[in-house]
């Protein structure tokens, strides 16, 4: 037959197997129960599930528990989890060609088991719908909340082995439908994997209201859902290129997480790609490190990439704009990262990354600042075929360079306000450790003020390797 065996029917049904082999089209197919009080449970251990379509299929109406314990299960859809407001899955081996676990609704925890897929299809387009969808080893969506008498899913993974035959998988696809009689059209999807990288999952937030994440990171994929998830001080991993500009406010905590896409801020006039009062860290978890942060400008009409009045650690990643001219002075820098006062400092971390821009400056540590450079790639100038006066790195107050590489010049820079003459005292610039430099490095202070007792220095410690053209 169709089935092996089939419970429920939409009654109160309490289902144990232990041990046995099951062959057929669909060897277990478990209905729920919307009906009558009393809600099913399910409870298998140490069998064995051959399928054609589906091997366990858990569906059509509320399951209190589901329980999957050292089963071989192989199917189409090996397993789907549908309706189910609590399922733990352990110790078992899943072979699926469409979807390994397909989950619908509520907490799922997966824990030590062996996961293959053949297929991988992100499908974004199927909100409408309760069928079809993406195929992955895992494929989360919140299809059946209703159903399943719950208003969220939340997937727990631990010690999991994920492996399919397409290219370019990722081991976790999550779609949020819409508009759909099962569905709740807010119903958030959660997904937390100790150990496993952003990167690992796929979003679809499609039109619903829901929010989806990983390991606390909120999916954006819009400048809407990006604003949001900023003004709550969530940390955020992108889903789509998104052109914006962020703003993180002081009291604000956010880590965000390019995951491979871009942050576009556009072409407008004073308005930076990323504006920061708070504590912002810039991460890339995509394999390629492909993730950016930039604005479109041409030449002159530009404006700050990222404008940093707080602490911003950049770990990963690239920031670039195309700001500037190849042969006159006339832009705006790449990164700016300036304070309020002595007691009020801006810090700017780089720790990794790839940050360049050809024809005007790369970093700029304005007054107040504080730059710590320990990691990543920083260049600007005729290093990379542009303006000869473009500075990888314009210091105007203190700067550590104690790793990383830095391809063009350095310069350290002193001066006094008009019409105040406000004196920001000395500028110094610290080169060890594991730096690397290559270009020019300047010390200069402002000739309009004579009277200025301020200096600019440059240090440099055991251990830099500094390849110095010129020196001034």
């Amino acid at each position: 037959g169709r089935s092996s065996i089939i419970w429920g029917n939409h009654y109160e049904a309490n289902v144990t197997v232990n041990g046995g082999v099951y062959t057929s089209d669909d060897p277990f197919t478990l209905c729920g129960n919307n009906n009558v009080d009393g809600l099913t449970t399910f409870s298998i251990e140490g069998a064995t599930i051959n399928g054609n379509t589906s091997g366990i299929w858990l569906s059509y109406g509320a399951i209190e528990t589901a329980t999957i314990t050292g089963c071989t299960v192989s199917a189409n859809y090996p397993m789907y989890i549908a309706t189910v407001q609590n399922a733990t899955i352990s110790d078992c081996r899943i072979d699926g060609t469409y979807s390994g676990i397909e989950i619908k609704a509520g907490d799922v925890d997966i824990e030590n088991c062996i996961i293959h897929n053949e297929r991988f299809l992100v499908d974004d387009s199927v909100g409408m719908s309760q069928t079809g969808g993406s195929e992955a080893p895992i494929a989360i969506n919140n299809g059946y909340c209703n159903s399943a008498q719950v208003t969220s899913v939340d997937v727990t993974i631990e010690n999991v082995t994920v492996t399919c035959d397409a290219e370019g998988y990722t081991p976790v696809v999550v779609t949020s439908y819409y508009e759909s009689e099962s569905a709740k059209n807010d119903s958030d999807i959660s997904v937390t994997w100790e150990g496993a990288s952003n990167s690992d999952v796929t979003f679809c937030p499609t039109q619903s209201a829901s929010t989806l994440s990983v390991n606390g990171f909120v999916a954006v994929d819009t400048p809407e859902r990006l604003a949001a998830a900023a003004d709550n001080g969530s940390n955020v991993v992108f889903a789509a290129d998104i052109t914006a500009s962020m703003t993180v406010d002081a009291e604000q905590i956010i880590t965000m997480d390019l995951n491979g896409f871009t942050l576009n801020g556009g072409t407008t006039r004073s308005t930076p790609a990323i504006y920061n009062s708070g504590t912002l860290t810039i991460i890339d978890s995509s394999k390629d490190q492909s993730g950016v942060v930039q604005r479109s400008d041409v030449n002159a009409g530009s404006y700050y990439v990222i404008d940093n009045h707080g602490v911003l650690t950049i770990q990963g990643g690239t920031v670039t704009n195309n700001s500037g001219y190849p042969d006159q002075w006339q832009g705006s820098s790449l990164i700016r990262n300036i304070g309020t006062d002595a007691d009020n400092n801006a810090v700017l971390n780089i720790m990794g990354g790839h940050i360049y821009q050809k024809n005007f400056i790369a970093v700029k540590n304005d007054d107040f600042g504080t730059l710590n450079v320990s990691g990543g790639l920083i260049e600007a100038g005729e290093a990379i075929g542009g303006n000869a006066g473009a500075s990888a790195i314009q210091n105007w107050n203190i700067a550590n360079i104690t790793g990383g590489t830095v391809n063009g010049p350095v310069m350290t820079c002193v001066w006094e306000g008009s019409p105040d003459d406000t004196v920001y005292g000395d500028s110094r610039t610290i080169i060890g450790g594991t730096a690397e430099i290559s270009g020019a490095l300047e010390a200069s202070y402002d000739t309009d003020h004579p009277s200025n007792t301020s200096r600019a220095y440059i240090e440099i410690q055991d251990g830099a390797t500094v390849e110095v053209s010129s020196v001034y």
